[in-house]
């Protein structure tokens, strides 16, 4: 996990992250009062400086794991989580 993503679920973990029709308002990890606009599609777009200049920005991440965790009107909650599994092939000799 990069450092981008390992912020991202921080501020998944520590803000309200909320759903403004289909977008995602995530607030500054600073918490100054700064909110940026996260629209996930096919290509994730966010309005903070980072992803200006093309790097994908721990905003990005925090609304994705948002997206991933969804709460039930009572009280349960739904994590969604995805497991990659990478095998090694070994060479064996007769």
């Amino acid at each position: 996990m990069g450092t981008r993503e390992q912020r991202g679920l921080e501020l998944a973990a520590i803000r309200k992250i909320r759903r403004k029709g289909d977008a995602w308002v995530v607030p500054s990890q600073t918490g100054d009062g700064t909110l940026y606009e996260v629209r996930i599609a096919k290509v994730a777009t966010c309005t903070c400086p980072d992803q200006l200049r093309g790097i994908k920005c721990k905003h990005i991440y925090a609304a994705t794991f948002v997206m991933k965790r969804e709460e039930h009107s009572d009280g349960t909650v739904t994590v969604t989580k995805s497991v990659t599994i990478t095998e090694t092939k070994r060479t064996t000799y007769p």
